[in-house]
């Protein structure tokens, strides 16, 4: 089976379910890497990256803004980076 970027997002949803927070963060890396114009995934990263248990802001700052480049009519990357 080939793992493309779909298959690691639906693996970092899985893992953020189960509260596998770093594993939520690898999967959403290698998402990314293998789909680098994957709005939603750059979102959700930094949606990650912003919660309790990271806490880095500046990181989710840089995503939020790849993800609003990416799709401007994105209102969730909008709203978070507020």
């Amino acid at each position: 089976m080939k793992k493309n970027a779909e298959y690691f997002f639906y693996k970092a949803y899985e893992a953020y379910q189960k509260n596998e927070f770093i594993q939520t963060k690898i999967h959403f890396e290698k998402s990314i890497e293998l789909n680098q114009n994957d709005a939603n995934a750059y979102s959700n990263l930094a949606n990650l990256l912003q919660n309790d248990y990271f806490k880095e802001y500046i990181q989710a700052k840089i995503y939020y803004e790849k993800a609003i480049e990416l799709d401007p009519n994105n209102a969730n990357s909008y709203n978070n980076l507020a």
